[in-house]
């Protein structure tokens, strides 16, 4: 069984230290045989981190999404839209099938803060919490003066523990920066105050996130490192959006996915080839 002690070892090992900003994105289940997994991960982090320190995680809301875009009964569209939940920015939990249970762990912390996007906010905890979480705009939450980018001016890490690029989310901002043509999805979102409102730079599919790994690995941007069992992948966020923006400079489509079978990647593709002709 790995204890805290051996989970904080790891993560110094790791160059994880004093002071940093750590954004984490979590598979609890990869971390192998430890007792209350999510609260000795977030002590092992916070321990290693400091006072000084800050820790961040994905509390994504999709459920307070409008789910009936395709549905041609308007009274079951009515009727599903009036399910919905609308967000609450202290009680709605994370989708934990999209962010994983540890964000629940950040989220329910007593020194925790959460910001007050619809489907985007992020919860967190240390000496940059506030500056991280207030403020997101609506609109592109994942783009400029939204959590990602706070965490770019803050020179911030990223750790994935027992997951892959797929889940990366700062590489959306790597996309907006990058002026990708298929940026610009929408969707309605129930707020707070249980209105519908309409949230412009929604993610789509992101298998394709995963075709960045070999040049992060190969430029050394990418360091590997082991939390418990998990394979874990830490890196610069600065360095991580670059690459992604530089990638996406010499083609908006790089960071899509090939499957056949993807609507979103498909129809994202069509535009990037529209806007290069």
């Amino acid at each position: 069984m790995w204890s805290c002690t051996q989970l904080v070892t790891q993560l110094k090992d790791m160059g994880i230290q004093q002071g940093d900003t750590l954004l984490m994105h979590t598979s609890l289940r990869s971390l192998g045989d430890v007792r209350d997994r999510s609260a000795t991960l977030l002590n092992a982090v916070l321990n290693v981190i400091g006072v000084e320190g800050t820790l961040m995680v994905p509390t994504f809301t999709a459920s307070c999404a409008d789910s009936t875009e395709n549905m041609t009964d308007e009274s079951e569209r009515n009727a599903l839209r009036m399910l919905t939940p609308s967000f609450n920015r202290k009680t709605s939990p994370s989708d934990v099938h999209l962010t994983g249970y540890f964000s629940e762990e950040v989220r329910n912390h007593a020194g925790s803060k959460r910001s007050d996007h619809p489907i985007y906010s992020f919860a967190s905890i240390g000496a940059q919490a506030e500056f991280l979480t207030q403020s997101t705009p609506l609109s592109y939450p994942l783009g400029s003066s939204g959590p990602l980018h706070k965490l770019h001016q803050l020179d911030g890490k990223v750790l994935l523990v027992g997951v892959d690029q797929t889940v990366n989310i700062s590489l959306r901002l790597a996309e907006i920066w990058a002026k990708c043509p298929y940026i610009h999805r929408s969707i309605e979102v129930k707020s707070a105050d249980n209105r519908w409102v309409k949230v412009e730079g929604v993610l789509q599919c992101r298998t394709g996130f995963e075709r960045i790994t070999p040049l992060l690995r190969n430029s050394r941007i990418m360091k590997t490192g082991r939390l418990g069992d998990a394979d874990c992948y830490i890196m610069s966020h600065r360095m991580l959006v670059s690459m992604g923006v530089a990638m996406l400079a010499g083609d908006p489509s790089a960071i899509l996915c090939r499957n056949e079978s993807c609507s979103s990647c498909i129809q994202a593709r069509k535009m990037c080839r529209e806007t290069t002709v």
